[in-house]
């Protein structure tokens, strides 16, 4: 129900403000660790999210999931701060108002599986378009799973993560 519900929101939205075409910019749900609440359905929601701007002109989703808690479930105060910032660069892209080259939201590219040369284990590997830079992690990289499988290394690269599985 979210997508249908949303494009009604969207719709209504616009339709209010009597501006066809308003850019929305959208913060994706980040991480939930509340050990009561299902994954699946976090996941499938935050798909939705991902997937909405291809369905919807003048929008674009935001990622939060890398961002740091306060608990449970809220991004930290200190992280609002990157929060805003990305939003803001968001809509400077909708708008075309840039004050340098700005890109998009970071958003999936790709997903391949392999294998990995020297072991054989199979491998994910995951590549990210509008990377700015390159993909970083300040610690061992997290925020990958997999059902029915066990990641056992995770390398990254400047715009792909590659996943070796068990």
């Amino acid at each position: 129900l979210f997508t249908e519900r949303m494009l009604t929101f969207i719709k209504e939205v616009r339709k209010d403000t009597g501006n066809a075409t308003l850019p929305i910019v959208m913060v994706q749900i980040s991480r939930v660790c509340d050990p009561s609440a299902s994954d699946e359905c976090w996941t499938s929601i935050r798909e939705q999210q991902r997937i909405l701007p291809e369905k919807v002109k003048n929008i674009l989703t935001v990622p939060a999931i890398d961002l740091d808690l306060d608990d449970l479930i809220h991004i930290s105060g200190e992280d609002q701060h990157v929060l805003g910032r990305r939003m803001a660069s968001a809509m400077a892209v909708l708008k075309g108002i840039q004050k340098k080259k700005e890109l998009p939201p970071i958003k999936l590219k790709s997903i391949k599986v392999g294998t990995d040369k020297l072991c054989g284990n199979p491998t994910v590997t995951v590549t990210f378009a509008n990377v700015a830079g390159k993909l970083e992690a300040s610690d061992r990289p997290a925020g990958f799973s997999l059902r029915d499988s066990r990641i056992f290394k995770t390398e990254v690269f400047n715009d792909h993560v590659v996943l070796h599985i068990t």
